[in-house]
């Protein structure tokens, strides 16, 4: 599901109270709703063309298949049982009837719930979508007009029937667009709504909702390239999905989608090549190039939503400590990178998740998308560089990676990777398996000495989980001042480091991951040629003569006396100690970052 290009949503209000933020169209475009959801006079009976109605039953049949399979080889697991997280229920469904020639119309949610399928896809231009708004709801409540509806919607209506299910939930629909109390309280239960469901369908390839589900195959998509996008597409760098994903797998490529595909407990995706099925165990696809089943290590995506099952159950809280930062980092590297129609939906896209791991402390842990348990270490984000970055930022607080518009990642580490192990009485046996990946990935902590954290708080714009107004980080750390120069055009550049940067301070250097554009000569893209910047240190790993030391590359804050924001952050790539003398010969002191 994707609410159009200048909506905002949150999944809030599974662990959460504060108050949310809700979507606002403007008056243009609830016109152009209005002109688009007119209902006939008359009934209307959906009428697909033979060839799509054969495809729709063929991809039915296939789910069918991959539905019986999951709940008889994963009966009692998270796949078939719903999460004690779930409380809510979305407040209308879409009654599609029992037959393919049945008419459609909202209803209240019965109860007890049924089964019902759940529809993500883009909406595409703004207006251009087919909505129930105040004006046409009772109406709407009568029938919902299939000649009105738009190819994607057409296609998900005769599916669902054809798969012998009677409801469905459609967010265009179900949610009555241009009523703020309406959009509030559903976008409450949000988060309940799909992890209710039955199953998530998926228009994946579709880059609008007159596009329907059936986007022709393009050789330039390799089998592949597509495989290896469908198992491990967070791992991929920006450019990847700004060329090869926006072009075939557009709904990957939207932020709010990020929540809906690891809360379902099961999905499938319509993609140009073929079906693939996904759900908390499993994955499968129609040519058998995806096994089933986490296997030896496997990067899959389900591998993060049983993750997330298993650390909301987590009680214990060193248990919860040592699993939800790997997790919780796995996660941005996938939702880094993907698109917003509005940049300030930066941080509140993600915070349905953040909102199922808050710790016994509640939001108070949660800052700016980062967790005060996993402090200083959460500092070290670093851009991908393959993106094309901003000349200077425009969300604060710059410490934060909300506060930049391109995938990020952390350091990986080659040692230090042991892991205190999970009891079967903490977690769910069949989730450990999805854990223990993860905890494989970007957790780079154990081993390594952090800066002490003198404080740490945000002023939200309205909830600590979404938009923030300003933020601060007191660091008790020590400074060296460093010069940025540029890699590009050398022999011999490491291009394992995948930066063109490094910085240099005393007899040494170190590679430099900028937050934003630097000229050539190492200054900030319309910066004053004065600009000094100064290495703060956030971590090491000291063994004799042997070190790892990483840090945040800061120059003096603009119109705050005292206080530093950050450029960037530099050091090597993966924790690895090496041969090195320390970077920093002054003695710690108080760094406020804002």
């Amino acid at each position: 599901m994707l609410l159009g290009q200048s909506r905002a949503r949150s999944f809030l209000g599974v662990r959460s109270t504060l108050s949310r933020p809700m979507a606002r169209f403007s008056e243009v475009q609830f016109a152009a709703m209005s002109t688009t959801t007119s209902l006939a006079s008359s009934p209307t009976i959906l009428s697909l063309d033979s060839e799509t109605e054969r495809r729709l039953q063929e991809s039915a049949n296939l789910i069918k298949e991959r539905l019986n399979w999951c709940f008889t080889t994963h009966a009692g697991t998270r796949c078939t049982e719903i999460s004690d997280n779930a409380t809510a229920f979305p407040k209308r469904l879409i009654y599609l009837g029992s037959s393919t020639h049945s008419i459609a119309r909202l209803v209240p949610t019965p109860s007890p719930l049924p089964r019902y399928a759940i529809l993500s896809y883009v909406w595409g231009t703004e207006g251009d979508n087919f909505c129930t708004v105040g004006d046409n709801v009772e109406q709407m409540n009568t029938e919902i007009p299939s000649s009105d509806l738009p190819l994607t919607l057409q296609h998900v209506f005769q599916l669902v029937r054809h798969l012998s299910l009677s409801y469905l939930w459609v967010d265009a629909l179900c949610i009555v667009q241009d009523d703020e109390n309406d959009k509030a309280t559903e976008i409450v239960n949000m988060a309940s709504t799909y992890i209710n469901a039955y199953l998530q369908i998926a228009a994946m390839s579709s880059p609008g909702a007159h596009n329907g589900f059936f986007a022709p195959d393009d050789d330039t998509l390799s089998w592949e390239k597509h495989h290896e996008i469908m198992k491990v597409c967070r791992s991929l760098r920006q450019q990847d999905w700004n060329s090869t994903l926006y072009h075939h797998y557009r709904l990957l490529t939207r932020g709010w989608t990020f929540q809906e595909r690891i809360l379902t407990r099961r999905v499938v995706h319509f993609t140009k090549k073929e079906l693939v099925w996904e759900c908390k165990s499993a994955r499968w696809c129609e040519c058998g190039g995806i096994g089933e089943g986490l296997k030896d290590g496997q990067a899959l995506i389900n591998n993060m939503s049983a993750a997330l099952e298993a650390c909301m159950s987590l009680s214990d809280d060193m248990e919860r400590k040592g699993r939800v930062s790997p997790l919780w980092r796995e996660c941005v590297m996938s939702y880094s990178k993907r698109n917003l129609g509005k940049a300030n939906d930066r941080l509140p896209a993600i915070s349905g998740i953040a909102a199922l791991l808050l710790p016994p402390g509640g939001e108070e842990e949660y800052v700016a998308g980062l967790w005060k348990e996993a402090m200083p270490f959460d500092l070290l984000w670093r851009c991908d560089q393959t993106s094309r970055l901003k000349e200077r930022k425009t969300f604060k607080p710059s410490w934060s990676w909300g506060s930049v518009h391109c995938g990020v990642s952390w350091p990986t580490a080659r040692q230090w990777k042991e892991k205190p192990e999970l009891s079967p009485s903490k977690v769910d046996s069949s989730l450990e398996a999805s854990l223990t990946y993860l905890s494989s990935g970007t957790y780079f902590e154990h081993g390594l000495t952090g800066v002490p954290v003198r404080r740490m708080d945000v002023e939200p714009v309205s909830s600590r989980l979404g938009e923030i107004k300003q933020g601060v980080v007191v660091l008790s750390s020590r400074k060296a001042s460093v010069q940025i120069r540029t890699r590009r055009g050398l022999e011999g550049k490491d291009y394992h480091d995948q930066t063109d940067w490094i910085v240099e301070g005393i007899g040494s250097s170190l590679p430099f991951y900028p937050d934003i554009q630097f000229t050539e000569e190492g200054q900030e893209v319309g910066a004053d040629e004065c600009v000094k910047y100064w290495l703060v240190g956030i971590a090491s790993a000291p063994q004799g003569k042997i070190t790892w030391e990483a840090g945040l590359v800061v120059r003096q804050a603009v119109g705050h006396d005292g206080a530093y924001e950050r450029v960037g952050v530099a050091g090597y790539s993966v924790c690895e100690p090496r041969e090195g003398v320390s970077w920093f010969v002054s003695e710690p002191e108080d760094v406020m970052l804002i």
